[in-house]
């Protein structure tokens, strides 16, 4: 009886023993296979991304040489000696600013081709035509750019009535609020709200802005801005706004590579609009740097750390 059973176990190894050679070779395969389908396919996808690369470098390079062409053909024109017409320079300065408006400072471009057509007779009818067109291109590249710092910070509009400030000669206060100390948490308040005090240190940088004094020969205010944290930060700066004044250029560095800029949206007899726009420095100019302390402080967040300022 057992040498039966011995040999029933013998037979039904004989019998399987093929067929676990037979499973064994085609997951062997199957692997093979598979492992095949996935090198070709990373292969693809690699020569895909190189190739995309490629062309993407090719295309930056071709544009940042037009770009450059252009730039130095533009600048020429105000830089050196020249008989160009106020028409050829307004035209120059129209594209320098729609092309080159977030990363160079182009107030003085524009002051000094306003220079110039105020030393047109006031009987001519182009001075008023060329002051206009200044005036409407400026706010169009400010515009532009508050649009792209709204969506990573939060922006704020204020009248101003010159009334107002002529009844306040220490200054008529036409902003002050409080925000996270980081504009990314700022910009989630709603639009027409901020909290009157900061409750938390996370709402902690406290904003104000007056309006000293009034220009209306040269559409230009004086503005006193402060900015204080819990932190102990204290900024100051007295500066004068016009239209002239580019958000992404133009603006008060302050703590943890944040900013803030102010913008003259209007301007005429009795009245004028401001914009307070409040932002990180990740999308200031390219000119604006962070500062190293600055640098530091990301780094230590980044890390997990404690910041090294403290």
């Amino acid at each position: 009886m057992a040498d039966s059973e011995k040999t029933g176990w013998e037979k039904l190894h004989i019998l399987l023993e093929p067929i676990g050679g037979l499973f064994t070779a085609l997951a062997v395969a199957f692997v093979g296979i598979l492992g095949s389908s996935y090198l070709d396919r990373s292969q693809q996808h690699n020569a895909r991304v190189t190739l995309y690369t490629q062309l993407m470098s090719q295309r930056e390079t071709s544009d940042t040489a037009l770009r450059q062409e252009m730039f130095k053909s533009i600048v020429g024109t105000f830089l050196t000696k020249s008989t160009a017409q106020l028409e050829q320079k307004l035209l120059s300065l129209e594209l320098l600013s729609y092309n080159f408006h977030e990363s160079l400072q182009l107030s003085p471009v524009f002051k000094h081709v306003r220079r110039e057509v105020q030393l047109l007779n006031d009987k001519q009818p182009e001075k008023t035509l060329y002051l206009n067109r200044l005036e409407d291109v400026a706010k169009e590249v400010a515009g532009k750019q508050m649009e792209i710092l709204q969506e990573s910070g939060t922006s704020r509009e204020r009248g101003v009535d010159f009334d107002d400030v002529q009844a306040h000669p220490e200054g008529l206060r036409v902003f002050d609020q409080c925000f996270p100390l980081h504009s990314e948490d700022a910009a989630k308040l709603p639009v027409d709200k901020a909290p009157a005090q900061p409750t938390s240190p996370e709402n902690a940088r406290c904003i104000s802005a007056d309006v000293m004094d009034i220009n209306t020969k040269e559409k230009k205010l004086n503005i006193h801005l402060t900015s204080t944290t819990r932190e102990g930060e204290s900024v100051e700066e007295l500066f004068w706004l016009d239209f002239y004044s580019f958000p992404m250029v133009d603006n008060t560095h302050l703590s943890h590579d944040e900013r803030i800029a102010v913008v003259l949206r209007e301007f005429n007899d009795a009245n004028a609009q401001l914009a307070f726009v409040y932002f990180p420095g990740s999308h200031a100019g390219l000119k604006d740097k962070p500062f190293y302390d600055d640098m530091l402080h990301q780094l230590a967040l980044e890390e997990g750390q404690k910041d090294p300022k403290q």
